[in-house]
């Protein structure tokens, strides 16, 4: 998949830690929304994370001599422009690659939902110097969901018990695996 090749694109503070999130105004589709935590400490700092629309991005792969394509959605640190997370899926076969920040309790893993849809439980599956990574395949029913919904939430732990929750907006999801395939 061509995102592991665009992550050396990509440069990332490891510094970045989760308590910077904790309270932290998060911008989706130029809304402010706030995220919810289960910690009653104050926000370190009050960074603000910006969220990207869905894009489609394509690079020729020379080997199978084909376009090789993945919609990506990134939040940012608003301030630095840095990466904080990051979504990935690729054509089919769908296969979700989610980055995430250093400084998690890997042992909690990660929530997805979409809408009120029952919970998806996923694991970490490895880590370098950009992230810690979870890559897992997309069922039809999960990406139709995703197709027909509205909003995904992504929540992790970060170390110490705090539940930090990222909103994903869907709008323009649809559209986007349109152009994948």
């Amino acid at each position: 998949m061509s995102y592991f090749r665009s992550l050396k694109l990509v440069s990332i503070v490891s510094v970045l830690t989760i308590s910077v999130l904790s309270g932290t105004e998060i911008l989706a589709q130029t809304k402010p929304v706030a995220p919810s935590t289960t910690s009653d400490s104050a926000p370190a700092n009050n960074a603000r994370l910006i969220a990207s629309n869905w894009n489609v991005e394509c690079q020729p792969d020379a080997i199978a001599r084909k376009m090789e394509c993945e919609l990506s959605y990134a939040v940012k640190v608003g301030k630095t422009g840095q990466l904080f997370t990051r979504i990935a899926i690729g054509a089919t076969p769908h296969r979700m690659v989610l980055q995430l920040p250093h400084g998690l309790d890997l042992k909690s893993g990660i929530q997805l939902q979409v809408d009120e849809d029952p919970v998806i439980s996923l694991a970490y599956t490895t880590s370098n110097k950009l992230g810690i990574f979870s890559s897992n395949s997309v069922s039809d029913t999960l990406l139709s969901a995703m197709q027909k919904g509205a909003k995904m939430k992504l929540t992790f732990s970060a170390m110490g018990g705090k539940k930090i929750t990222i909103p994903v907006s869907l709008i323009g999801f649809s559209l986007a695996v349109e152009k994948l395939e």
